[in-house]
């Protein structure tokens, strides 16, 4: 199913899209393994002047991570090294490069790994690439999924400190609140924002991906006291971002409306999720629908090592890479492309 949602068009997208034309790419190596999972399987068959490269500074104490940077310098790939709270710079420069890829190519295919990168960076990037995509282009966005550690009481809690509006604008009417707040492994983080927010009605949202029911045997057990006590609970299928998109986007709509509330969606749990839940706001540019990030704790934040499920002993991509997917196009922008490859006269509908 395709979903056509405030100018964009949202589709899910399998592995083997990645075998086919691939004009940029991007990704960031972190500490995780999967960070570099995609990264490792093309970079043989792209021009290295077509790949943007960030890095979180402290990626030097992880020989890993260190290594392929150190590497991928070494070949002049483009490598960005930037604080952890630097969205801004990182938006920059992906708008920038693909604002200019576009200009010389309006069939150009942009795709972008996730994997390991924060949420602050990723979850603003289709509401930026609006304004400047063509129907005649594709974002693509790349999640490997990871083995996690199967702790005996609890997964580690990486902690809050705080929480900052990432999207929306709370309303100024006296209005009930619902908290839309997504679930992972963590419940002493999911505790932890529920006293810090202490919201009137709870809808929690849960990632579901069928074909790992040991994770969500895993994140139910750990879950169990707040989903007991939550008002409404939803199953997630994150590896089908346009029915994320369609079923959260509806269930908001109907507690805004007919309950007449106002929605405050915490995402967490794996970043489909909490990708899916931080667009919302914007895709339902309603007044009193805001998304709210919590902010980590550095103090207590303990890096955790996470795999890629996939099987990289070959350089075709396929379902054997566990990669959930889905791209972006814009529907929105007339005359995109002309016949001799001039420059696009691009009109934006403002309705």
């Amino acid at each position: 199913m395709i979903s056509s949602i405030n100018k964009l068009i949202f589709q899910n997208e399998q592995a083997d899209v990645l075998n086919n034309r691939i004009d940029f790419f991007v990704t960031c190596i972190g500490y995780e393994e999967r960070s570099f999972y995609i990264y490792k399987k093309i970079i043989q068959k792209l021009n290295y002047n077509s790949i943007l490269l960030f890095a979180i500074e402290d990626y030097s104490i992880y020989p890993k991570s260190k290594k392929i940077i150190n590497e991928a310098q070494s070949k002049q790939i483009e490598c960005c090294i930037v604080k952890y709270t630097d969205s801004k710079i990182v938006h920059e420069r992906i708008i920038n490069r693909v604002s200019s890829i576009l200009k010389k190519d309006c069939q150009a295919q942009i795709h972008i790994d996730y994997s390991s990168m924060p949420r602050s960076w990723y979850c603003k990037i289709p509401e930026l690439m609006n304004g400047i995509l063509l129907p005649t282009s594709k974002v693509f966005f790349w999640y490997s999924q990871g083995e996690y550690e199967m702790y005996e009481n609890e997964y580690p809690t990486v902690g809050i400190d705080s929480y900052v509006l990432f999207s929306g604008k709370p309303s100024l009417f006296e209005r009930k609140r619902t908290h839309f707040i997504g679930v992972g492994y963590d419940s002493i983080r999911t505790n932890g924002i529920i006293t810090l927010l202490n919201p009137e009605l709870i809808v929690i949202c849960e990632a579901n991906d069928p074909a790992r029911i040991d994770i969500i045997t895993k994140v139910e057990e750990s879950n169990k006291s707040i989903i007991d006590e939550s008002y409404m609970r939803l199953s997630l299928d994150i590896t089908d971002i346009d029915y994320m998109i369609s079923k959260l986007s509806g269930i908001v709509n109907e507690v805004y409306k007919i309950a007449m509330s106002d929605i405050i969606l915490v995402p967490d749990g794996p970043k489909p999720l909490i990708f899916v839940m931080s667009m919302i706001p914007w895709l339902s540019g309603e007044e009193g629908i805001c998304c709210l990030h919590m902010v980590r704790n550095d103090k207590i934040f303990k890096p955790q090592n996470v795999k890629a499920i996939g099987e990289d002993n070959s350089s075709l991509f396929s379902d054997k890479d566990h990669l959930v997917g889905f791209s972006i196009t814009n529907i929105d922008i007339l005359d995109s492309c002309t016949s001799d490859g001039t420059d696009p006269e691009i009109i934006v509908s403002r309705s």
